[in-house]
Parts: structure tokens; C-alpha cells; sequence
């Protein structure tokens, strides 16, 4: 099962902090990307070439993964 939620939206004067703490921080407009998905992997079986013996099986249970992304337009 797999639940995924995106948003592509424009930004206008977002702050892009360079270096915490430090006064590198830029104001600019641009596009945000924000991704949130959660589910479960599962590969039953791992093999190379076409030998077509498996070496194992990988199984990921209640993965979760949320990435925040603002791509600045100069």
C-alpha cells in the first residue's frame, strides 16, 4: 500500500537560509515543491545476470518520506 501527497506552488520573498546562523539569508521569489508518501516495499527476491537464483528478498514496513524543496528563481 502506498499513500502520496504532493503540492507545486509558486513562493514569493521566501527566505533561503544559506548557513544557520550566519546573515547569508536570501530573499527571492521561485517554486516549491513539497512530496509526503508513506507505504511498504517489498522485493521478493534479489538476483543478478540472468542466473535467476535469488540472493535474498528485501522487505521496508511502514516507510515514511517527506521532502520540502524551493527552487529559487535568480
Amino acid at each position: 500500500m502506498l499513500h502520496f501527497k504532493h503540492e507545486i506552488y509558486a513562493v514569493n520573498e521566501d527566505i533561503v537560509n544559506l548557513n544557520s546562523g550566519s546573515p547569508t539569508d536570501l530573499w527571492g521569489d521561485g517554486v516549491a515543491i513539497d512530496v509526503h508518501w508513506k507505504g511498504d516495499i517489498d522485493v521478493g527476491a534479489i538476483s543478478f545476470g540472468d542466473t535467476g537464483t535469488s540472493i535474498g528478498a528485501l522487505y521496508f514496513t511502514d516507510w515514511e518520506v517527506v521532502n520540502n524543496m524551493r527552487i529559487s528563481a535568480h
